[in-house]
């Protein structure tokens, strides 16, 4: 979870804001009873039906046990610098991506020049960009089969219809009705 995070609910665009995701529970209890403030508890805060419930009932006071110590911070700082990271490969790969563009296709030569995991963030946001539904780890590895121009296969059903083809050093959506 995200101090501040964007979430698209239909067609609408919904700002969260998490004002005390990194306050503790005992902080907000201590403040509460020094000033008197009367505390209400939702009961589904200790139902296990919610993930995220069972991870902080279950999963992160076993995470403590095991390694003897209170381990918030850490997984808070882990946390915070993923994010970080996450965010500079992102736009990395945009600039990459954009880089890459052939059209409304992609250069497989400008794709092979780049390692494997720029490749996977490359094809995952190109797929993304171009519509095509339920994305993930296997349908990209399965496009980058696609980028060797030895490879046999020159053509992958994707999910929603379309297909993905490489032709002339190139890959492309093949929409049914228009080809490049």
């Amino acid at each position: 979870m995200r101090v501040a995070s964007i979430q698209q609910v239909g067609r609408s665009r919904l700002e969260l804001l998490r004002p005390l995701l990194e306050v503790t529970r005992e902080e907000i209890t201590a403040y509460a009873v020094a000033r008197g403030l009367l505390f209400r508890d939702d009961a589904s805060n200790e139902s296990g039906d919610c993930l995220r419930n069972r991870v902080r009932h279950e999963l992160l006071p076993a995470i403590d046990r095991v390694f003897g110590r209170d381990t918030r911070a850490s997984i808070r700082r882990a946390a915070e610098i993923a994010d970080a990271e996450e965010a500079w490969l992102a736009s990395l790969a945009v600039k990459l991506r954009a880089e890459a563009a052939d059209g409304e296709g992609l250069s497989t030569k400008r794709l092979l020049e780049i390692p494997p995991a720029a490749q996977r963030r490359v094809l995952l946001g190109w797929l993304r960009a171009q519509g095509v539904p339920d994305t993930g780890f296997e349908l990209v590895e399965s496009l980058r089969g696609l980028l060797l121009p030895g490879s046999p296969t020159a053509k992958l059903n994707l999910p929603g219809g379309t297909h993905a083809r490489r032709r002339a050093g190139r890959l492309f959506i093949d929409r049914g009705a228009r080809e490049p």
